[in-house]
This record gives C-alpha cells, sequence and structure tokens, in this order.
C-alpha cells in the first residue's frame, strides 16, 4: 500500500493528534473521534488520558503494522519525539523493531494468530526499547475494530509500562530460590485446608512437579499425616499471626524429613490468609537428639 501521510490537527486542549491524509482526511482518525460528538468530546478524551497516563495508539494491520495515530504518552513511553520518530521510522513499528527482531517477530505472530483465530484482539508482555537503548517491559492489550483504512482493518492499542512489576516478581523469584530451605506460598482456608500457590524450585526437586499430580498427592499426604499439629496452630493460622513448628514428611523418593517451619501471613486472598512458609531441614538434628535420647534410656535401664 502507499505509505500514509502525516498531517497534524491541534485539538481543542492544544495538543498535536496525527491524522491520515488521502481519502480517509475528512475522518477523525484517532480515539477521540469514537467519543459523543459535541463540545466537550475533545476535553472529555484529553482529561481521560491525562488521567490515565498511558499510551494509545492506532494501526493498520498490515505488513507494518502501520501506525496511523498516537497520544502524547507513546511517544513518552518509547523515548522518542513525535517528529523525530515520523522522520527516522515513518511511522513503521517493524521498521522501529528492526535491531530487535525477536520481540518484532513475537508480536507478528501474536497479531496474525488472533486475526487467523477471529478474535477481538490480543495481550501479551514483551520488551520494548526505548531510544536511550534501555529495554522496559510493556503490555499490550489490543483491540480490532470494525474501521478499514485503504482496505486494512484498524486496531487500537493501548501500551503499559509494566517494568516495576516485572523486576519485582524477578526479585521475589530471585529471593525464593536463595532462601534456605524450602520456600512455598499457602492459602489456607477455613477448614485449614492448604492451597499451593507457589514454590521455589528446590521445593519441586524434592516433592514433585505441579504439572503431573505427583506434587499434589504428596502434598495431601503430608498434609494428613501431620494434621494434628497444624490444627493445634489453627487459631493463629485463620487469624494471619505467624506461626513456627515441627513436622515430618516424605520427599518424592519416599525419605522421610523433619523440617522445621516458619511461616508468616503475606496477604489475604477471599478472607483467607496467604502463608508464606520456609521449611528448614532439621532431620540430621533431630535423628541425633532422638539417638542421644535412646542411648540416655538405655544407659539408665542398665544402672
Amino acid at each position: 500500500m502507499a505509505e500514509l501521510e502525516i498531517e497534524t490537527m491541534e485539538d481543542n486542549e492544544g495538543q498535536m493528534e496525527g491524522r491520515a491524509a488521502g481519502p480517509m482526511a475528512d475522518r477523525a482518525t484517532g480515539p477521540a473521534a469514537g467519543l459523543a460528538a459535541g463540545p466537550m468530546a475533545g476535553y472529555e478524551y484529553s482529561t481521560l488520558m491525562h488521567l490515565l497516563g498511558v499510551s494509545v495508539s492506532k494501526h493498520l494491520l498490515d505488513e507494518h503494522f502501520t501506525l496511523v495515530w498516537a497520544n502524547e504518552y507513546y511517544y513518552k513511553l518509547i523515548g522518542w519525539p513525535k517528529d523525530e520518530y515520523e522522520a527516522r521510522f515513518h511511522n513503521r513499528p517493524d521498521l522501529y523493531y528492526e535491531n530487535d527482531q525477536a520481540e518484532w517477530n513475537e508480536l507478528s505472530q501474536t497479531v496474525l494468530n488472533a486475526s487467523a483465530a477471529h478474535q477481538t484482539g490480543y495481550q501479551m508482555v514483551s520488551r520494548l526499547r526505548r531510544k536511550n537503548g534501555e529495554y522496559i517491559w510493556v503490555q499490550f492489550s489490543t483491540r480490532f475494530s470494525d474501521e478499514y483504512i485503504d482496505g486494512y482493518q484498524v486496531a487500537y492499542s493501548v501500551l503499559t509500562n509494566i517494568d516495576d512489576l516485572v523486576q519485582m516478581q524477578r526479585e521475589r523469584s530471585v529471593t525464593y530460590e536463595n532462601l534456605p530451605g524450602f520456600v512455598a506460598k499457602y492459602r489456607i482456608d477455613r477448614d485449614l485446608g492448604m492451597v499451593l500457590l507457589d514454590a521455589n524450585a528446590r521445593f519441586m526437586e524434592y516433592f514433585g512437579d505441579r504439572t503431573n499430580g505427583e506434587l499434589h498427592a504428596l502434598q495431601e499426604q503430608n498434609i494428613k499425616d501431620n494434621m494434628e499439629t497444624i490444627r493445634s496452630h489453627g487459631k493463629e493460622l485463620l487469624s494471619g499471626k505467624p506461626v513456627r513448628f515441627v513436622m515430618h514428611v516424605r520427599d518424592r523418593k519416599g525419605q522421610g524429613l523433619w523440617l522445621q517451619v516458619n511461616a508468616a501471613c503475606i496477604d489475604w486472598q477471599e478472607k483467607n490468609p496467604v502463608y508464606l512458609a520456609i521449611f528448614i531441614d532439621i532431620t540430621d538434628v533431630t535423628e541425633l537428639r532422638e539417638i542421644q535420647k535412646k542411648l540416655t534410656e538405655q544407659a539408665a535401664a542398665h544402672k
């Protein structure tokens, strides 16, 4: 298709909005066009965008994912001023991703798959390179519209910066994997049922993989074997107080382990406490104490 020329139109807030030239030039191309007609339409859209502070852009579903229009937060997100972006990349995201082919291929395939499946849009999380060369993590939330320009369907895309969230999740993962012992997150239901929500790699290694049901069966048996101890701390657990106790469990190989449990409430789900538990293997110490106890009893019996 012929490359779209981009003209500008100043709205009643003094902001510059992109507009497609050519046969479609008599139609508004920004999301504001979808608002009710009237003197307040542009103001309401502008106010909403300022409140949300998110990137909104309009694209053609062509081979370039051609940018037709974008709000100011789009350019703030990528770090490129509008005029520089247009001069450098000609409103073609495929050129913007020229040095990031893996990310472009992922985005392209996601769009193609959603379109082929006749979905109304798609969501995905991916890295995005900014002008300074640094990457940020963003979430794409894109909706396919019923509008067509030069034979190409139009899509509206919202990009949200989730870099802080991804970084937090990575830090949590690193913390999980570097804490001593086994680490798991449980939801404690009102009947003291324990629902496993997350666990570190070492926990999975010893107690099984969640994907094949092995972990669930072993966990249920270990909880059942220690229910008396768990019930003795039921009041504290259901009220979200920290707990500490010792339990005897078996790993996936059938080996018995004595674990010191230290758990603290970190969240609530539907009024049920969520606990982060650290299990420290004290088998050697416990067995040594048992041996010492038996030796002491035997010595006392021979006196």
